[in-house]
């Protein structure tokens, strides 16, 4: 508990008593450790939303950070709040980790910018199909006229990173998508399966499930690296790595 304050000082004969600014709300108080350790178990951590608590439900923890030379990373995680993937959880996260190692199979010198993007979506629009959620082919999905599957993968698969986490984010498309992949280039690989809660396009076993594994990619000579490889990626290492943490 935090001391007592001091007692305070009677004003002169003669002064004006001092203003005080009022006391916050107690809503508003910044809680103390006392507090955050009372937080009532399986809540989940202080800036994650409160379904993060609700069991069976999975976390999507994207984070970026800087480093003392101004350069960024930028890297995702989907964990399982029980420690454990649902069957139908672990069928959607081995999909988008199976669109990610497509992506870094392509992601060496020579390809260009934007067929690491569509080697992830050849994969999705694959694992959609199978499952019976879209209302095409696959391959009518991904045509130009088609992307049904952007209903659920809703933004691209890579930015570059640098001195900015969307490095480049303005760079003309010669630059950019059409660009060749060079050693040195460093850019994300982070596609994502998201169905909403109240999406009555697929059955309600997929429902609030949103998953997004991302990893910040170095290009080699050879091929490339995954500068964010220490972070679990396999569901068996993530449910693991959650069995460490949670003791």
């Amino acid at each position: 508990a935090a001391p007592p304050p001091p007692p305070r000082r009677p004003p002169r004969r003669g002064a004006a008593a001092p203003t005080l600014p009022p006391r916050a709300p107690a809503a508003a108080r910044r809680p103390g450790p006392a507090s955050r350790r009372a937080r009532p178990r399986g809540t989940p951590p202080r800036g994650l939303p409160a379904a993060a608590g609700r069991p069976g439900a999975v976390v999507l923890r994207a984070a970026g950070g800087e480093v003392d030379s101004l350069y960024t990373a930028d890297v995702t995680r989907t964990l399982p709040v029980d420690g454990e993937f649902t069957d139908v959880q672990r069928r959607v996260y081995q999909a988008v980790l199976d669109a990610a190692d497509a992506a870094f199979a392509v992601a060496v010198p020579g390809a260009r910018f934007r067929d690491v993007h569509a080697a992830a979506m050849e994969v999705i629009a694959a694992r959609l199909e199978e499952w019976g959620l879209l209302p095409v082919s696959a391959a009518e999905s991904l045509s130009p006229e088609g992307q049904q599957h952007r209903r659920w993968m809703v933004h691209g698969t890579s930015h570059h990173l640098g001195l900015d986490v969307h490095d480049c984010a303005q760079a003309r498309r010669e630059l950019y998508l059409d660009g060749v992949l060079e050693p040195g280039m460093v850019f994300t690989i982070e596609p994502g399966l998201y169905f909403k809660a109240d999406d009555l396009a697929v059955p309600a076993e997929y429902r609030g499930i949103g998953v997004r594994i991302e990893d910040d990619v170095l290009v080699t000579a050879d091929g490339n690296e995954n500068l964010s490889a220490a972070l679990p990626r396999r569901p068996e290492d993530v449910e693991a790595w959650m069995a460490r943490l949670r003791g």
